[in-house]
């Protein structure tokens, strides 16, 4: 009988971002392994009762009514590890139990709440997630910066925590195609059906949420210091009553967009923007640069290890600006020197780069290495 190894998927919804992508690209490749040649273990995945079936069906799910960060959950996954007679667990979140029955493991991917976080996300840090991070059979984390914080955090060397990188969406690996007047009018139909008074390559694009360290307030005080008559307009993927904008219509907000919606909003653009000043990984600007689209990004630790197979001598796919600075930014929007898309996209040091970028943050790549995780701290042979 195989050794049962049951991994935290409660994090999955429907529009899912951050760490349910984690994991759902987790769960992905590690479904085609199992169709490749096998797992020596079974897999089995805590879901939300509310949208159990997001995972491929290749393993068990079980639905848990504990809903995820919720307290209630310190008492329901323990019962249902002891239920499922569970040999390790995997958490691969800051969520975090006070008892197991069995050994676990745990993915941190930052220390996001511990630096902009409120007082009680602090406090669940400190007594909770330390304690947990620290007794886990394994601890990983998704980039060197985060080992680097976590290391210093829980007093740890860097030897005993693992790097396990982000995966792209298998949507990446084939790029929106943007310069038929198909795919044109396909980006104008979601425009007219979402509100947005924007055309294909003339908007600037930020696919953000509104938590402090993704500096939003400072991106639109210097867009509005840039903006003119000439200034394209500025889209982001936040509802109206997450931040404050100018009543010019010139900043656009948006929530809500399915993955799909995303990466075409991502492919008509002109430019994407990220000023966050804090990330665990940084996977949103990866995202964009694999699909095509340049870049004014913060420079900031994760988004230079996350961009690396980009970061090519004498072109100017993207543009680094200090997260503060911002007069840097608002002269970056009003500028835009930096490459138009269509001409970075036939680019061999593009597409070279992209390849790079693909294989190394590969669903199959993040599943291969979970894979020998498992096996080892299991104590079986792959």
């Amino acid at each position: 009988m195989k050794k049962r190894l049951v991994i935290d998927a409660r994090m999955v919804f429907p529009q899912t971002h951050g760490i349910g992508r984690y994991v759902k690209n987790l769960a992905i490749g590690l479904a085609e392994i199992e169709k490749e040649r096998g797992l020596a273990y079974e897999p089995v995945f805590l879901v939300g009762h509310k949208h159990p079936g997001l995972l491929p069906n290749a393993f068990e799910a079980i639905p848990v009514r504990a809903p995820f960060l919720n307290p209630s959950e310190l008492i329901e996954i323990p019962s249902q590890l002891k239920r499922l007679g569970a040999d390790l667990y995997h958490s691969p979140s800051f969520s975090s139990l006070a008892y197991s029955p069995c050994p676990w493991i745990a993915t941190i991917h930052d220390l996001n709440h511990l630096k902009f976080g409120n007082m009680k996300q602090k406090i669940y840090y400190r007594l909770l997630l330390k304690r947990f991070a620290k007794n886990a059979r394994a601890l990983l984390t998704v980039s060197e910066f985060a080992k680097s914080e976590l290391s210093e955090w829980l007093l740890l060397p860097t030897s005993q925590i693992e790097v396990v990188y982000n995966a792209l969406e298998s949507g990446f690996v084939n790029q929106v195609q943007i310069s038929s007047d198909s795919a044109r009018k396909e980006f104008q139909n979601l425009a007219e059906q979402k509100g947005w008074k924007v055309r294909s390559g003339e908007y600037l694009i930020c696919l953000s949420n509104s938590k402090p360290h993704k500096n939003l307030p400072h991106l639109i005080d210097s867009y509005v210091k840039a903006a003119g008559p000439a200034s394209l307009p500025l889209l982001i993927s936040v509802g109206p009553s997450e931040v404050a904008i100018p009543a010019n219509g010139q900043v656009i907000l948006t929530s809500h967009l399915n993955d799909i919606e995303a990466r075409l909003v991502l492919a008509h653009a002109r430019a994407a923007v990220f000023p966050s000043q804090y990330e665990g990984f940084g996977l949103g600007p990866l995202e964009a640069m694999v699909g095509g689209t340049p870049l004014l990004v913060s420079d900031i630790a994760p988004h230079r290890e996350g961009l690396r197979d980009f970061a090519v001598k004498h072109t100017h796919w993207m543009k680094w600006l200090k997260s503060d600075d911002l007069t840097g930014w608002s002269e970056a929007i009003s500028d835009l020197a930096i490459s138009d898309p269509a001409g970075m996209r036939v680019d061999p040091r593009f597409a070279a780069a992209r390849k790079a970028a693909l294989d190394r943050y590969s669903v199959k790549r993040l599943a291969e290495h979970m894979d020998r995780i498992y096996t080892n701290v299991l104590g079986m042979k792959a």
